[in-house]
């Protein structure tokens, strides 16, 4: 029995170190008034995700609250794979085609793009913005077995569905190793 089979690969395990790396690099050269900013930022989005975690919501800030090119917008993941193939499906509602942008890095496959917050008129008041805008990234990391050459993408209806093919491996075999007398 192959016990690889029973155990899921971690398609997010680079994620949150890509992550905590742009962040680094990006608070090298701020001050210290930016860094507060930075905290204050990260825990408005902590206690949103708390509230939405319970189905509640919670007033959420808006682009000109946050700054420009703040990561604000987290599109869900769904993964399923066959024998032949895995697809991901990442649910981008309100966003343009043209907005999007994929990404193969080495064993990485990086999800980028932005939402953008629609205006339509100056003079209307807003009372409440639930939905997330701003930049957004995910990173997958790919298993062993994927054939990164023929990866196809396609946009409908929201869903961007990637579609990865398997690469066809032998299982490894093993070998008996010869036993020798000694001298």
């Amino acid at each position: 029995m192959n016990v690889k089979k029973l155990v899921p690969w971690n398609w997010f395990k680079d994620e949150q170190t890509h992550n905590e790396n742009a962040l680094m690099t990006m608070s090298a050269s701020r001050s210290w008034l930016e860094a507060f900013n930075q905290l204050q930022r990260d825990m408005d989005r902590l206690f949103d995700h708390v509230f939405h975690s319970f189905g509640m919501t919670a007033p959420l800030a808006t682009e000109a609250a946050f700054g420009a090119g703040q990561l604000l917008f987290r599109p869900n993941v769904d993964i399923r794979g066959g024998d032949k193939n895995y697809e991901i499906d990442v649910e981008l509602p309100g966003v343009d085609e043209k907005d999007i942008k994929l990404e193969l890095v080495g064993n990485r496959l990086v999800i980028r793009g932005e939402k953008q917050l629609e205006r339509k008129t100056e003079d209307e008041n807003v009372y409440q913005i639930e939905r997330s805008y701003g930049r957004f990234e995910r990173v997958l990391t790919l298993p062993d077995d994927a054939d990164a050459e023929h990866i196809e993408a396609q946009f409908k209806n929201g869903v961007l569905t990637i579609t990865l093919p398997r690469q066809i491996k032998s299982e490894e075999q093993g070998r008996v190793i010869e036993i020798k007398k000694a001298s």
